[in-house]
């Protein structure tokens, strides 16, 4: 199985793409329990709910970001590239926090989240 680094990772949310230092997403789903009588003295289980939290960070850029466009509360569709391969990470999602690091000799950095709001595609 080949590897591959980070490179060339990028985040599109509202038709913007955003060039990213990392990203990450958390994939869960919930256990439903369904335990009775017929289980022979064993938990049972269903998957119930399943949702994905995703992060990213990278430099605030003026031509691809408008910071209206991403911040808490804007829902849209994200898509989550993985570096140096075609493979993403889809989801309609919620912004859920945006915080811009504005600081004098340095680049602007920008953080944030978002949780999905439908289906997940991996």
């Amino acid at each position: 199985m080949a590897k591959k680094n980070g490179h060339g990772g990028t985040v599109t949310f509202a038709s913007a793409t955003i060039h990213v230092t990392d990203w990450q997403m958390s994939h869960s789903a919930d256990a439903l329990v369904t335990t009775d009588s017929a289980s022979a003295g064993s938990q049972k289980v269903i998957a119930g709910t399943e949702k994905a939290d995703f992060s990213f960070n990278g430099w605030y850029d003026s031509g691809t970001t408008t910071l209206a466009n991403i911040k808490a509360g804007t829902s849209g569709a994200g898509s989550f590239l993985i570096g140096g391969t075609t493979a993403t990470v889809s989801a309609s999602i919620l912004m859920t926090n945006l915080t811009v690091k504005n600081t004098v000799g340095a680049v602007t950095t920008i953080v944030c989240t978002a949780t999905s709001d439908g289906t997940i595609t991996i």
